[in-house]
């Protein structure tokens, strides 16, 4: 029994400890998602203050999947997860044992504790990806959906554990009945650090040594006949990252013009916001940053389309359209889940430890629906999938808000939270497939970084309209966009050819938009 389960895991030591890894830091994920925002409540913290903290531990989260290439570059794989499982240990003690305001936000922030609904697991998701994708090139993307199962599985276990303070198990009361979970959280990130360690390779190498390395290993691959270009790479996918990469072209004549206007529109529309709010249109202030956040998203999605479909098409920007579509496919999909908790509460006045089970169950089925998409090994058969279930999520969250009781908001809740986040795994086993991309602009860096922050600022509007009494208005603006990425995602991924080159590069992954 115990062999079977180990061969499931992957077929050798290292991956089945980075699945073994990512279970538990999403327990730990899930135990802190329930409990951050209720233990702050009982310490005596504002609405205001909670928003603050969790939008903070959100853009932490943000910036650190945004740069994990190059914290991967200059640390090395191993060493960047040891130091995202100490910095998460540190924290969650730092929770279970003072109470001082300031010290609980630096902590909360610094780790990014009680963010991350999609469940990707934060910046340590891509370096683990990258890690996997040394035993996954045999055309075989079973691991990418083991290990999306196991994310899912955790957060459903840790959340489910971060309902006993709410049924008030054990003499502990106030605040003081959440400080054994956090220290749990702390338990569970040092085991991750233990196993981390038994880890074999993911060191530093110097530039010239991976140079080499890659070079050998091309000459071997292209004596047996496999892809160069994967081989080439692959002392960077095993987790043994260079010291520092190619210098990115000159392009900075043509992006600067695009940066400023981007700059210029972003300010613009949140300066605007702020005279509407300040003149007492608040319901209106609220669709002016979306609709200049909606119009960003759809000028670049154009260019880059009649630019990849020109008569001479543009090979940078048809890799940049399939990066768009998978970041706003990630992003799109947890814009509902980050608030879903708060709507509940003031929608149904329905209790934290029926919140916290309903969130269990989501994740559990995104984990059942992520394993069902191991049998679409070819790539069309798994865009297909992505698309069905994407557009099943849409029809889900049109039908929420106008659902009558808690429990059958509730199902549809569990029914929309599954069909997307069940997506990610074969998100990841497409983009592996994809051939390498070249070095990221500064436009198209500061481009991306606009999505994740919308994604991180969301959950402010929609408290706001949940305030207002309006239980409509950002279900049908979250499904609306998701259809429109949902399009895009097909547009460009079926119209694709399947490369037989891997690319370790998944740094925009599933769920990179918390």
């Amino acid at each position: 029994m115990l062999s079977r389960i180990a061969g499931w895991l992957g077929p050798k030591r290292d991956p089945r400890l980075l699945q073994a890894i990512t279970f538990l830091r999403s327990a730990g994920q899930g135990m802190a998602l329930v409990d951050v925002s209720l233990y702050l409540k009982d310490l005596g913290w504002g609405g205001g203050a909670i928003g603050a903290v969790l939008a903070g531990a959100g853009l932490t989260r943000m910036l650190g999947m945004l740069f994990a290439r190059q914290g991967n570059a200059y640390l090395g794989s191993k060493r960047f997860l040891l130091l995202f499982e100490a910095l998460t240990a540190i924290a969650a003690l730092a929770a279970a044992a003072a109470s001082y305001p300031a010290v609980l936000a630096v902590a909360l922030i610094a780790a990014g504790l009680g963010s991350g609904h999609s469940g990707s697991g934060g910046p340590a998701a891509p370096i683990e990806r990258r890690w996997l994708a040394a035993y996954s090139r045999n055309g075989s993307n079973r691991l990418f959906h083991v290990n999306a199962l196991l994310g899912s599985f955790g957060m459903g276990a840790g959340a489910l554990l971060g309902c006993l303070p709410s049924w008030g198990l054990g003499s502990l009361q106030g605040a003081d009945r959440f400080r054994p979970l956090f220290a749990l959280i702390a338990f569970v990130s040092l085991l991750s650090v233990a196993l981390t360690l038994c880890i074999q390779g993911g060191k530093r190498k110097a530039a010239g040594d991976a140079v080499s390395s890659g070079s050998g290993t091309a000459g071997r691959s292209a004596r047996s006949g496999a892809p160069a270009a994967a081989a080439a790479n692959s002392a960077e996918i095993a987790g043994d990252a260079p010291a520092s990469a190619s210098p990115p072209q000159a392009r900075a004549g043509r992006d600067g013009p695009k940066l400023l206007a981007l700059v210029g529109v972003s300010a613009a529309a949140l300066a605007a916001s702020a005279v509407l709010r300040r003149s007492g249109f608040n319901q209106l202030s609220l669709f002016v940053p979306i609709a200049a956040f909606v119009c960003i998203l759809a000028a670049n999605a154009v260019r880059l389309l009649i630019r990849s479909r020109s008569s001479a098409p543009d090979e940078r920007a048809t890799e940049d359209l399939k990066h768009l579509s998978n970041v706003l496919s990630g992003v799109v999909v947890t814009l509902t889940g980050t608030m879903t908790s708060y709507w509940f509460s003031s929608r149904f006045e329905a209790s934290a430890g029926s919140i916290g089970v309903v969130m269990s169950l989501s994740y559990i089925a995104a984990g059942l629906l992520s394993l069902r998409g191991t049998s679409s090994a070819r790539k069309p058969a798994s865009v297909r999938s992505v698309l069905l279930m994407q557009f099943t999520a849409i029809a889900f969250l049109l039908a929420m808000p106008w659902a009558a009781s808690f429990w059958l908001a509730a199902c549809l809740e569990i029914g929309c939270t599954a069909f997307n986040l069940g997506t990610r795994g074969n998100r990841t086993a497409i983009m592996m497939e994809e051939p390498r991309r070249g070095p990221r602009s500064g436009f198209a860096t500061f481009y991306y970084l606009l999505i994740r922050i919308g994604a991180v600022l969301w959950p402010g509007a929609f408290g706001r309209w949940v305030e207002a009494g309006e239980y409509v208005a950002p279900f049908y603006i979250a499904a609306g966009l998701q259809a429109a990425s949902a399009l895009l995602y097909a547009r460009v991924f079926r119209r694709s050819p399947s490369s037989s080159a891997r690319n370790p590069e998944v740094e925009a992954a599933p769920a990179a938009g918390e």
